[in-house]
Formats: structure tokens, C-alpha cells, sequence
């Protein structure tokens, strides 16, 4: 470009420079150089001597030292060549003179083409003011040809694509740095530069290098020259350390080449220029890393006239299908017959339809009309799992489904896929999608072989007419009776016990449920007859592990029996005499019936319920009750005298004998057990307690008035005062 100019800059140990003073300074330098600049420069300037020069070098050996030539991209370029020249103007050694080139923009040539360049300085200008240099600039000896017969005579050749790799990983990465270790200095730039011209034309713009350090370990350009004689050590930690290319002791790191790099290194480094060039017009920006230039260059290979791999052209394919909209027809018809015509098995078309994990619906579609247009078959296992892994998600979450229907017009083997999916969806996913319109879709017409997604629909078409759900819906729930699958029904009303019943059938299938739909049972709802709540502890005597949201079943139950006996209506209501007397009765009858932990409350919970009721109708009640609830019945006369709160429990002791007295003849037994501990309690007690419950027995039945004065004569009796005082203690609770 002849409007590209480069600012000079040279540093050295010299008298007297640009900062006035004598030692390593500015010699010279272009009018207008930035101090950003000239820092920059000046951290590359330093130099140090391989070990094998001596305290007296002959001019021989200086002109021997290794030259670097480094280089850094950025904002303003920089490329600097720093030779080794021995004495400075004092007589001391250890001096060295660089030459530096800065620019406003990507310099005009590959910085590694200055190598050997007649643009370079050694020794101080004769003036500080250093002239600008006009681009293009002239370049050395280190052309693609001479690169090529480098490579071509180069024992380390097979290092090649991994050092490409290596490179790739360094400039994209940024945490290994690149040791190019040989012979001098000469044979690493020629390394740089077949880097240079093989690698993307942006990773090379991109890459800081240095053809010599003497201490590699303290550089951070993206790839390092160094020689035998230098401060470094293949060691196993260096191989670890950074990407290590010893062409000394052919030795490298374990670097696994890209098959770009591979690729790459095969073709040399004269056909790289048009290969890039032509690339350039097929990419479409976001190329950066090898990976993902590969494709862009099988699709020059391929439209080139080159023959590509079955693998190589399964990679082509995928990046072919989203890059259809912007190729042109006659390059995106000559690539999709090159992949996809007659000579390319089916397994390229699998492997591509295995990747599209990361593609949508219009890129299917196309994939789909393309691989049909070739007249491709693929493997039904490959087909039914696009299906599952890709189409069905994107029908439950209605991902463009006019696209995605069209996509399944012609592929059963897709849509089977598909509906196997939506089958395994959750049922609190599943039920609000067909509500949404899934129901609606076209592949969804024709469910013969997926019974479940028919009853789904069936569900969702129940709750849209208002009504509640049967058992159908353990089938779409799976056994999960979330709180989000229910409340697809649980609307404008609570459920009755019917209604859940009806879900939950006999416990027949393992299921947990969510502890909001249970409580709303029992919360403000409508109470059923209690028969209802043990159909519903019934059906969820399946146990199954507890969690935060859905509680274990046998817990569910204890709780619903007790919040729903001690709460039901029936229980409650003044006068209702019957219809406790007939809830009751049904409980006490289907006794037997219960499971295991309903029976176990309810000998904890039956005695206080039957004494709610008459004493007559209690001990009816009790008549035909088992054995083991009539033992309850007595056994629970402690805890029903246990007071609670102020006073003592004279009401329950006034029932208690009410029944124990008219139950003599019925219940000769069980009369006699509750009267044994009526006496031990109410022997304790004070005279005006026992006098209540006597008055709370008439009005029970006056009858019994005097019935109960005889009864606590005969067996409380008379106490002394210390005797009567110690039986209260212990008879207090």
C-alpha cells in the first residue's frame, strides 16, 4: 500500500542520545513518535548473548550471534530487529543495537518477511532524526519457495501440524506460549515464517514472535526463537510448560493436531496464499480458530476439484446447511452434489444429522429437503432420534411450529421420534403445552401407538369443559402428583374426596402428591361422609420416599384421618345425635377393613368421639364394635380424665360413668374395666369436683343421679384428711 508509513526508531548504548546523557537510550527516532510508542520498543530492545560467546568475541563471532526479529500486533505495530554488536563507545561489551519499525495499522507484509531485509541498521544514524519509511516495504529472503525447500529438506516436518496447533492455541488461548528450539536463529525464523504463511492471515496479525531469547522463560510473545546455547532446558517441565518444538533433539510437546493443521501442512505453503484468498470469500466472519476454518477450506478443496474424505465431508455438511443463504446457488449446488451425489455414502448424511444438536427448525427443514433432493437414506435409529432429541423440545416449546410441522410432513421416522418425547414429558410440562395449542398440531393427528399423548388430550379437553379428571391422569402424571400438574384442574372450586378418589384410585400405581392438594382436601373444602376419607387414605397407602414438596404417603394419611375426624361437621354440630351416631357406627364397623395406621388412630381417636354422643347410642355403638376397640375404649379413660387447662375433666368423668353404668348389662367387662379406673382417678379428687360430676350425670339422665352418689360412697368411700391430701398429689397431673 503506498499510503502505509513506518516511524524508525534506534536504540542503543551510545555517548549521547536523544535524552542527553550517555547508556542505553533513543539514538534516533522519527519526528512525531509517541512516548507509548517508544516504550513499547524499548521493552523489546534488550539482548543477551548465547553462552558460547567469550569475555574477548572476534568480530566473527559477534556477527555470529543469533538476530531477533520480534514482533507486536496492537493498535501501533511494532517490529523491531535487535543484533548483537559487542562494544559500546566506552570499550565495555554487552552492547547491542536495535532497529525498530512502528505503524498506525497491520503492517503491509508479513513482519516474519523482514528477516534478512536491506531496511535493517546496525550501527548509530548520523543524525537523531530518523525519516519515515514508505510501505510496500522490501522483503528478505524467506519466500514461500524458499519456505517450501526448507520444509521439504527438514527432518522436522512431521512436527509441523501440531506446531500449527500449538500456534492456533497460543494466540486464541493465551496460556502456553510456543519454544521453537534449533540450530540458530536462521532456521527458527524460517519455522516463523512457515507458521506465518500456513496459518489464517488473522491469527498471523495476531501472533507476537521473537526469533531469539536467551531466557525464554521470561517472554510473553505468543511464540519464542531460542537456541542450544540459550538459558533453556528441554525438561519435562518445560514440555509442560509451554508447547516445546525441539528441532534439536526432536522432541516436542503433546500437542493433537487439528485437522486443519494436518491439512495445512500437507499443501505447503505456495498454495496457502489463494487457498486463503478464495476462503476469504466463502467465510463469513466468525472464523477465527482452526477448527472452524476447516470447513471453509474443505469447501475450497471441494470446489477446486479436490477429492475430500467421507469424514472431511460430513464436517463440510454441517457448516454447508446454515451457510445456504449466503453462497451462491451454482457454489451451494456443486458443494451439497459433492457431499451428498451419488459417491458419498449414507454415513456422511448420519454423522451430520448426529451433530445438529446446536441447529433450529429452518436449518432441518433444509437439511432435510437437501439430503431428499440427493436421494439419501438414513439409518431409522438416526431418524427417530433427531426426532427425540431435537423436534420434540421444539414442539413442546412451540419453537417456530409451522416450520417444524413441515419439517415432519414427510418424515414418520422423525415424528415417531417426536411423540416418543412428548410421551416421557412430565405431566405438569406436558398438560399446559397441549392447552397452548399443541393439541392442535399437525403431528399430533394420528397418536395410534402412544396411548398416553391420546389421554393427555383427553385431559386437557376435560378441563376445558370444567370437568375433573379420573384416573387417566395417574397415567399422564407418571406417579408424580405435582402441585403444577394438579392445579391444571385445580381452578375456580377445591375437589371433592370423590373427585380424588377417582385420580387416585385403589393405590394401585406408586405415587407422591403434592401436600397443597392433600391440605386443600381438608382446608375450606367440601367434607364428604367420613367413609370418603378412608378411600382416600386407601389409595394412598403406597409409600414412596419423602421429599420437600411431596410428603410420604403413610404420613398423608395419619394426617388427613386426623384433621378430617376431628374436624368433621358431623361431629360438631349441637343435635345431630344421628348422624354422629351413624358416622360413628360406619367407622367402628369398617374397623376391621383398615389399614394398619388408620386402625391405629383410631383406638387413639374413637373413645373421646363416642363421648360425644348419648350414653345409650354410645354404648350401641360400642355393642358392635371389635374387641380391640372396646379395650381401647377402656384403656383411653386416663387420658380422657387428664385434665387440661383449669380444673379437672368433670364432664368427661360424668360421661364415662353414664356409659360404664348402663353398659353393666351389655358390656358387662368392658363396664367394669372403666369403672376400675374411674375409682383410681376420682379417688383423688376434692368433694366439689366429685359433687359436679354428680350433677353433670343428672343431666345426662336423672336417674342416674343417685346411682352415682352410691357408687362413690361404696367405692371412694371416706379418707382421712393426710390420706385423701396424698392421693390428690398423686392423682394431680
Amino acid at each position: 500500500m503506498a499510503d502505509m508509513t513506518y516511524r524508525q526508531l534506534h536504540y542503543t548504548s551510545c555517548e549521547k542520545g536523544l535524552t542527553g546523557r550517555s547508556g542505553f537510550q533513543f539514538s534516533a527516532a522519527t519526528p512525531g513518535t509517541s512516548a507509548e510508542a517508544m516504550r513499547r520498543v524499548e521493552a523489546l530492545a534488550g539482548y543477551e548473548a548465547p553462552r558460547w560467546l567469550g569475555p574477548a568475541p572476534t568480530p566473527g563471532q559477534i556477527a555470529a550471534c543469533p538476530v531477533n526479529l520480534c514482533y507486536i500486533p496492537g493498535g501501533q505495530p511494532v517490529i523491531v530487529r535487535v543484533v548483537y554488536v559487542g562494544a559500546d563507545y566506552s570499550g565495555r561489551l554487552g552492547n547491542y543495537f536495535a532497529h525498530a519499525l512502528v505503524a498506525d495499522r497491520a503492517p503491509d507484509v508479513l513482519p516474519i518477511q523482514l528477516w534478512g531485509a536491506g531496511i535493517w541498521r546496525a550501527a548509530q544514524a548520523d543524525r537523531p532524526e530518523l525519516p519515515h519509511l514508505d510501505g510496500p516495504l522490501s522483503t528478505g529472503p524467506l519466500t514461500r519457495s524458499r519456505i517450501d525447500e526448507f520444509l521439504r529438506d527438514n527432518g522436522g516436518l512431521p512436527f509441523l501440524p501440531a506446531l500449527l496447533t500449538a500456534v492456533d492455541l497460543a494466540v486464541h488461548e493465551g496460556r502456553r506460549s510456543v519454544v521453537i528450539l534449533d540450530r540458530d536463529a536462521d532456521r527458527v525464523a524460517c519455522w516463523i515464517a512457515a507458521i506465518s504463511y500456513l496459518l489464517p492471515p488473522a491469527t498471523v496479525r495476531d501472533m507476537s514472535f521473537a526469533t531469539y531469547e536467551h531466557r525464554p522463560r521470561f517472554s510473553r510473545h505468543h511464540v519464542i526463537g531460542t537456541v542450544p546455547e540459550a538459558d533453556f532446558a528441554v525438561t519435562d517441565t518445560a514440555l509442560e510448560s509451554f508447547y516445546v518444538f525441539d528441532f534439536v533433539g526432536m522432541r516436542a510437546s503433546e500437542v493433537p493436531a487439528e485437522p486443519l493443521a494436518r491439512h495445512l501442512a500437507g499443501d505447503r505453503t505456495l498454495g496457502a496464499a489463494p487457498l486463503w484468498e478464495r476462503a476469504r470469500t466463502l467465510a463469513d466472519g466468525s472464523e477465527h480458530r482452526l477448527a472452524s476454518w476447516y470447513p471453509v477450506v474443505l469447501a475450497v478443496d471441494l470446489l477446486s476439484g479436490r477429492p475430500i474424505s467421507g469424514s472431511a465431508a460430513g464436517v463440510l455438511t454441517r457448516w454447508l446447511v446454515p451457510a445456504r443463504s449466503r453462497l451462491p446457488a451454482a457454489e451451494f449446488e456443486a458443494l451439497s452434489h459433492g457431499v451428498l451425489g451419488e459417491s458419498r455414502p449414507d454415513a456422511v448424511a448420519e454423522l451430520v444429522l448426529r451433530d445438529l444438536a446446536a441447529s433450529g427448525p429452518r436449518e432441518l427443514t433444509d437439511w432435510l429437503e437437501l439430503i431428499s433432493r440427493h436421494r439419501v437414506s438414513l439409518d431409522p435409529h438416526t431418524l427417530r432420534r433427531l426426532g427425540f432429541d431435537r423436534v420434540g423440545p421444539w414442539l413442546l416449546d412451540r419453537v417456530e411450529p409451522e416450520i417444524v410441522g413441515a419439517s415432519l410432513a414427510d418424515q414418520p421416522l422423525i415424528r415417531d421420534g417426536a411423540l416418543r418425547f412428548l410421551a416421557a414429558v412430565p405431566g405438569e410440562r406436558l398438560l399446559p403445552a397441549l392447552a397452548a395449542g399443541l393439541k392442535h398440531d399437525s403431528a399430533l393427528r394420528d397418536l395410534a401407538g402412544h396411548p398416553r399423548l391420546a389421554e393427555a388430550i383427553t385431559l386437557v379437553e376435560t378441563a376445558e369443559r370444567g370437568e375433573r379428571p379420573g384416573g387417566s391422569l395417574l397415567t399422564v402424571a407418571g406417579g408424580l402428583l405435582s402441585g403444577e400438574l394438579l392445579g391444571f384442574f385445580w381452578r375456580e372450586r377445591k375437589w371433592t374426596l370423590d373427585e380424588a378418589v377417582a385420580v387416585l384410585g385403589e393405590g394401585a400405581v406408586a405415587v407422591r402428591v403434592a401436600r397443597p392438594w392433600l391440605e386443600s382436601l381438608i382446608d375450606g373444602g367440601p367434607h364428604d361422609h367420613p367413609g370418603n376419607y378412608a378411600r382416600l387414605c386407601r389409595a394412598l397407602e403406597v409409600a414412596v420416599q419423602p421429599d420437600e414438596e411431596y410428603t410420604e404417603p403413610t404420613v398423608s394419611r395419619l394426617a388427613v384421618m386426623h384433621r378430617v375426624l376431628e374436624r368433621e361437621h358431623v361431629y360438631r354440630t349441637p343435635g345431630r345425635d344421628s348422624a354422629r351416631y351413624s358416622a360413628l357406627d360406619d367407622l367402628i364397623t369398617g374397623y376391621e377393613h383398615e389399614y394398619r395406621p388408620a386402625r391405629e388412630y383410631l383406638r387413639l381417636r374413637l373413645p373421646a368421639l363416642l363421648l360425644t354422643l348419648p350414653p345409650r347410642m354410645a354404648i350401641r355403638a360400642l355393642q358392635s364394635a371389635p374387641g380391640v376397640v372396646q379395650a381401647a375404649f377402656a384403656d383411653a379413660v386416663d387420658h380422657l380424665l387428664t385434665g387440661h387447662g383449669e380444673g379437672r375433666p368433670v364432664g368427661a368423668a360424668a360421661e364415662l360413668f353414664a356409659v360404664a353404668w348402663q353398659a353393666r348389662r351389655a358390656l358387662p367387662e368392658l363396664a367394669r374395666a372403666v369403672e376400675e379406673r374411674l375409682a383410681l382417678t376420682l379417688r383423688g379428687w376434692r368433694r366439689k369436683d366429685l359433687a359436679q360430676v354428680g350433677r353433670l350425670v343428672a343431666d345426662l339422665d336423672e336417674g342416674l343421679e343417685a346411682a352415682f352418689e352410691s357408687w362413690r360412697r361404696r367405692r371412694l368411700g371416706w379418707l382421712p384428711p393426710p390420706v385423701r391430701r396424698l392421693v390428690r398429689r398423686l392423682g394431680d397431673p
